[in-house]
């Protein structure tokens, strides 16, 4: 049993130090980074226990910097776990907004339709909506959303989807050749404004993987993200960007969109937040990780956004192995963005 503690104390020491120092150097690494939160966890623990019997004041040291470094990067998560704050409401547009991964196999949608409308959100985004699920929802949700958008995409499977209250317009699709699409940009109106909504699905780690290989969907992967967050620079308007990003915490990608957008949930969120695993080999599982995010604009542009609540549906379960995210949201109007500059000094 010591043997066994020691083996795995030494390769959570020996990923720790590959994660901090080359982050998500290939596919092979990134995949472990993404259970970091719980690599982690497990790891703190086991480390001190197989240093102990060797020295003291290395277990000591372990414990103390490994567990520095797990509050750093996963503080956010206890808070909002254990002490979930939540904000100050501003004054603007209202919205809620649902994130859904339906799962790109064919089945009976009536239960899932009937989970949507009881969510009553303004809008929905959708990813893996192939062409039979799109077949389904439209006349299931056309009454209570009148303002809808399907992709399918037939080659490989997958598509996009998006059905609202508000009216909007699509003003742009990203796809990579050979590839489904991975972003569709919808320009709503609101009463204060216009607000750019981008529903995404960033390539999955396993997507084809005996053809790409792990690395080479890391990088696409990375790069798609790179593609939406120039797309959301290069506009003025406040923007907010939901759906499957395929990638977690503890990747390098997360670092970099949380350094130019806020993550909804860190902000508002209720609850772990994690949305996958939810179905495994056609069982209910409950979710580890968090791979459905929200991110938005924040107070970077002239109309700021919040989230207010944010939380992730593990039930029902509706036969997707992802969790769907229930975002409800305020976009301030321009007149309102000074007094929250004012207020924030």
């Amino acid at each position: 049993m010591k043997r066994l503690i020691d083996l795995f104390a030494g390769a959570i020491a020996l990923w720790l130090a590959l994660w901090r120092l080359v982050g998500d150097a290939n596919g092979w690494l990134a995949l472990a980074n993404a259970w970091a939160f719980w690599l982690l966890l497990k790891g703190i623990p086991l480390g001190t226990v197989a240093l102990w019997r060797r020295s003291r004041a290395l277990a000591v040291l372990w414990a103390v910097g490994a567990g520095t470094m797990f509050v750093q990067r996963y503080g956010p998560l206890l808070r909002r776990i254990f002490a979930p704050t939540p904000a100050q409401p501003i004054a603007g547009d209202k919205l809620r907004v649902v994130s859904s991964n339906l799962l790109n196999e064919a089945r009976n949608l009536d239960e899932t339709a009937q989970a949507i409308l009881a969510l009553d959100a303004d809008v929905v985004l959708f990813q893996e909506c192939i062409q039979s699920h799109c077949e389904q929802l439209e006349p299931s949700l056309r009454e209570a959303y009148p303002h809808r958008a399907w992709v399918p995409y037939l080659p490989s499977n997958m598509g996009l989807g998006v059905v609202s209250r508000i009216p909007f317009a699509v003003t742009g699709i990203w796809q990579d050749i050979g590839l489904e699409p991975y972003a569709l940009r919808l320009a709503m109106a609101l009463p204060n404004g216009p607000l750019d909504v981008y529903c995404i699905h960033f390539i999955s780690p396993n997507h084809q993987i005996r053809r790409f290989g792990p690395t080479r969907l890391l990088r696409t992967r990375e790069q798609q993200i790179r593609t939406v967050l120039q797309e959301i620079q290069r506009h003025p308007r406040p923007a907010i960007v939901a759906g499957d990003w395929n990638s977690t915490e503890g990747a390098d990608s997360y670092r970099r969109t949380a350094a130019q957008l806020v993550d909804g949930w860190i902000e508002g969120g209720v609850g772990a937040g994690w949305t996958w695993q939810r179905l495994l080999f056609g069982q209910d599982v409950p979710p580890l990780l968090r791979l459905d995010y929200l991110f938005h604009t924040g107070r970077s542009r002239s109309r700021p956004v919040q989230v207010t609540k944010m939380r992730s549906v593990v039930d029902p379960q509706v036969g997707s192995d992802h969790c769907p995210i229930v975002a409800d949201l305020i976009v301030a109007s321009a007149s309102r963005s000074a007094e929250i500059s004012t207020e924030s000094e």
